[in-house]
């Protein structure tokens, strides 16, 4: 049987090599100037350490805490019929939703993808739950 020949749109092509072109320049100007790009990852690295660390490694252990004994379903359900009117989803979609509006950034995708691996919701409402949950913090 013969295999039919995969044929790649030109859009893609283009964005493919777009993206390749600016890895390689990035890639020449670190070469070029050392010092700015060792700097740059040096602050990059410190205001990770001292600002993000800190402010979201208590809700991620939390969280995970939360997943695992059930606490999340003892928490929110006097609140289950509020998420389901408003958002259409359960007691968990609305936990992604209200620390996705608390922490913002990356907090609402990992918790999506953290409850959707453990079975406690589904592919589609991970999805749905990712494209409202997933910014930056009002707080911010």
């Amino acid at each position: 049987m013969k295999q039919a020949k995969q044929v790649i749109p030109v859009r893609q092509t283009f964005a493919v090599r777009g993206i390749l072109f600016l890895g390689v320049l990035l890639l020449v100007f670190l070469v070029m100037h050392p010092r700015e790009g060792f700097a740059s990852a040096k602050e990059g690295m410190t205001l990770w350490l001292n600002t993000l660390l800190p402010t979201l490694l208590p809700f991620m252990i939390l969280t995970g805490i939360l997943i695992h004994t059930g606490g999340i379903e003892k928490l929110l359900t006097p609140l289950a019929p509020v998420f389901r009117f408003l958002l259409g989803v359960d007691v968990y979609g609305g936990y992604v939703f209200l620390l996705g509006m608390l922490c913002g950034y990356p907090m609402g995708a990992k918790l999506a993808s953290d409850l959707y691996e453990a079975g406690k919701i589904s592919r589609s409402e991970a999805h749905y739950l990712t494209t409202f949950c997933n910014h930056a913090s009002p707080l911010l």
